[in-house]
């Protein structure tokens, strides 16, 4: 949409531009899983909000570096839906 020619400093123009917007409380959540009991919480511009950890929500700050990258990592290929 935006191009393949966006320099680093367009990007953090715009994702500078959408943290500034009023966003309401719209959340999505990716899940891992088929009984979804684990995923992770997006707001409406993919900002990560917290992790769902066998069906208890955990912030990230809650999380080891360790334990992010092994949560996180996988659900680049998940689907998402509305929470």
């Amino acid at each position: 949409i935006l191009g393949s020619g966006m320099s680093t400093k367009m990007w953090d123009i715009v994702v500078d531009h959408a943290k500034s917007c009023k966003i309401g409380g719209q959340m999505y959540v990716y899940y891992c899983n088929p009984d979804r009991a684990m995923g992770v919480l997006f707001n409406v511009v993919g900002e990560l909000l917290s992790v769902l950890l066998k069906g208890r929500l955990v912030a990230l700050d809650e999380l080891t570096d360790t334990l992010k990258a092994f949560y996180l990592l996988p659900f680049f290929c998940f689907s998402a839906f509305q929470y």
